[in-house]
């Protein structure tokens, strides 16, 4: 038994997110663990893979399709008519179109659809954390005269946060009108007077991996 992993890292000019790649390496992960061959179709700028419009479909006894929205449109429908020998498994997607219209899987383990919502399985994901540098940088101004240099610090500085892997956030000192959400004081106390909603945190979690494997000996 062979399984193929798919998504949209599998198309050409498809918008991939980091939230596919999270969930494409935890599906992965799963798999391995379970004892389970797998290939990944890939497609540049990925490296590696196979190519889904190539490979034998034969090969594959299942083939799973994980994360993203999951439209009916000529994409995927020309993935799903390719693999239908195989058992379709869709995991971690948002289904477009109401379910009891279209569902085109054996299995599906839903991120949400028309009658099922769970939480993103990439809060699973358990990645390596890197640094979180704020970024302050200093505008032209017109006291300084030709004496200014800020372009040339500000280059220097874009130039280092570029040659190392950290998280980079921008933030505007200014009080007036600033560009990242920073408020001044005042604004704070009138934002405090009118009150504040809690969000809800999530903390629902589902077993994804263990009815993965159990579908997959099925």
């Amino acid at each position: 038994m062979r399984v193929l992993v798919a998504g949209w890292f599998s198309f050409k000019d498809c918008n991939v997110t980091a939230g596919d790649v999270m969930a494409r390496d935890l599906a992965c992960d799963w798999l391995g663990q379970s004892g389970y061959l797998y290939d990944v179709a890939l497609v540049s700028p990925f490296v590696g893979g196979v190519n889904w419009q190539t490979v034998n479909p034969a090969n594959y006894s299942h083939v799973v399709f994980v994360c993203g929205p999951f439209p009916l449109d000529r994409a995927t429908t020309e993935f799903v008519q390719r693999f239908n020998k195989s058992r379709l498994i869709g995991l971690d997607l948002s289904m477009l179109e109401p379910i009891d219209r279209w569902n085109p899987f054996d299995v599906l383990f839903a991120r949400d659809s028309s009658t099922e919502a769970h939480p993103d399985i990439t809060f699973l994901s358990k990645q390596p954390k890197v640094p979180v540098v704020g970024i302050v940088l200093v505008h032209p101004q017109q006291e300084y005269g030709d004496k200014g240099r800020h372009a040339i610090a500000n280059a220097a500085i874009a130039r280092l946060i570029k040659s190392q892997e950290v998280v980079a956030i921008s933030i505007d000192t200014g009080l007036d009108s600033n560009t990242t959400n920073l408020h001044s004081a005042c604004r704070d106390r009138n934002r405090s007077r009118s009150g504040s909603k809690s969000i809800p945190i999530l903390d629902r979690h589902f077993n994804t991996q263990t009815q993965i494997a159990t579908t997959l000996s099925t």
